[in-house]
């Protein structure tokens, strides 16, 4: 099984994240004939975790000049 990510520029010129899983799929001798592939939309929980990432930077340049 593998995983990863693709970002593709849409028309309006957002972009759009997705997590791909592609798995192979045997037959009966175990031979790889198939595969199955998984798509996701992830690109509001890339957005968060960059908010988050960014809230916490923040929150820690402001607890140092409080010091």
């Amino acid at each position: 099984m593998q995983r990863g990510e693709i970002t593709v520029s849409r028309p309006d010129a957002r972009e759009c994240t997705f997590a791909v899983t592609t798995a192979p799929l045997h037959d009966p001798s175990g031979q790889t004939d198939r595969g199955v592939e998984v798509v996701q939309d992830v690109t509001a929980e890339k957005k968060s975790q960059q908010q988050m990432l960014k809230a916490s930077k923040l929150a820690a340049v402001g607890e140092v000049a409080g010091k």
